[in-house]
C-alpha cells in the first residue's frame, strides 16, 4: 500500500490537472474521514472545494465536518449560501449548528436559515440561541431510542445492527 504522502501527492496532481473523473474515482476509494485527513495535509481551500464538488452531497458534508476547524472556516466563507444550506440539511443538528457558528462573522446565518424547511430551521434556531459550548448548544436533536419492552439482549442486538447509522 502507498504511504499517505504519496496518496496526498496523487490527490494534489488530480486537482492541479482538474481531472474530475480521477478525483471522483479517488473519493470513492476512501471514507470521508480519510479524505479529510488527506485534505488537511494539502491545506489548500481551492483543492478542497474541487474535491467536495465531485463527491456526493452526503460524503462532502461529512468530509467538510471532519476537516480541521481553521480550514473548514476558510471553506465555509467561500462556499455559496445555497451549498451551505444543503450541507446543513444533511448534517446532524449539532454539526449544522457548528456551521452556523462559523458563519456568524460572515453574517449569512439568516440567509442560510431562510433556505431551510421550517421544521429544520426552528430546531437549528433553538440550538443556535444557546451560548457557545453550553449543553444546549452542543446537543443534537437526533436521538436514538429503543422500545421500553426490550430486554438487554434485544437492545444490544439492535444497537449492533443499526450502530453504524447512529452518529454517537
Amino acid at each position: 500500500m502507498k504511504n499517505q504522502d504519496d496518496i496526498v501527492e496523487k490527490l494534489r496532481d488530480f486537482a492541479d490537472s482538474e481531472d474530475t473523473t480521477a478525483l471522483k474515482q479517488f473519493t470513492r476509494q476512501y471514507s470521508p474521514d480519510v479524505i479529510a485527513e488527506f485534505l488537511d495535509k494539502i491545506d489548500d481551500a481551492k483543492i478542497v472545494l474541487q474535491v467536495l464538488a465531485v463527491m456526493n452531497i452526503e460524503d462532502a458534508a461529512e468530509t467538510l465536518m471532519a476537516l480541521y476547524p481553521e480550514l473548514r472556516i476558510k471553506l465555509i466563507k467561500n462556499l455559496p449560501t445555497e451549498q451551505i444550506a444543503e450541507y446543513i440539511r444533511i448534517l446532524p443538528s449539532d454539526d449544522a449548528e457548528d456551521i452556523l457558528d462559523e458563519l456568524e462573522e460572515d453574517e449569512r446565518v439568516g440567509e442560510v436559515l431562510a433556505m431551510l424547511p421550517e421544521d429544520e430551521r426552528l430546531k437549528l434556531e433553538e440550538l443556535y440561541a444557546h451560548p457557545d459550548e453550553s449543553a444546549g448548544a452542543i446537543m443534537a436533536h437526533e436521538v436514538e431510542h429503543l422500545p421500553g419492552s426490550y430486554n438487554v439482549a434485544q437492545a444490544i442486538a439492535d444497537l449492533l445492527r443499526f450502530g453504524e447509522d447512529i452518529e454517537e
